[in-house]
């Protein structure tokens, strides 16, 4: 992510500290870590990873939900917005999608639940996909 911010003239203002964005008490479910921090897949197994980051700019926060193929070490998708909605994670894989659409992969990352919410959900188990998550959100 670092290089596609640079790449794009992206850079934020100051080194900041970790900033807890979810909350720990949301009472949805939780998928399990199917992948146990194996971040090494092997060539039959297509995995994507997901997350979301805040960055601070001077006109405001701008929140940034990008996609990457594990295997391939490629960014498939990312979706930039200045608030944090399930539009956002919902373009960034859209994004990942019309670019390469495997099926029965593991997409990991914790905002499928945080914010993908039901639609999200929806349709990644429509696409025979297996979900994975990292740590109890």
């Amino acid at each position: 992510m670092a290089e596609l911010m640079r790449g794009a003239g992206i850079a934020a203002k100051t080194k900041r500290k970790f900033r807890q964005t979810i909350d720990p008490n949301h009472g949805l479910p939780v998928a399990e870590n199917r992948l146990a921090r194996t971040f090494d897949p092997d060539q039959t197994e297509a995995v994507w990873v997901a997350d979301i980051t805040d960055i601070p700019t001077r006109e405001g926060r701008l929140y940034l939900a990008a996609v990457e193929d594990l295997l391939r070490r490629v960014a498939l998708g990312g979706w930039m917005d200045q608030t944090m909605t399930s539009r956002l994670v919902v373009d960034a894989l859209e994004m990942a999608l019309a670019r390469l659409a495997p099926t029965g992969f593991h997409l990991r990352g914790w905002w499928l639940i945080r914010i993908g919410g039901a639609r999200t959900r929806a349709s990644t188990t429509s696409g025979g996909w297996r979900r994975s998550g990292s740590r109890a959100a």
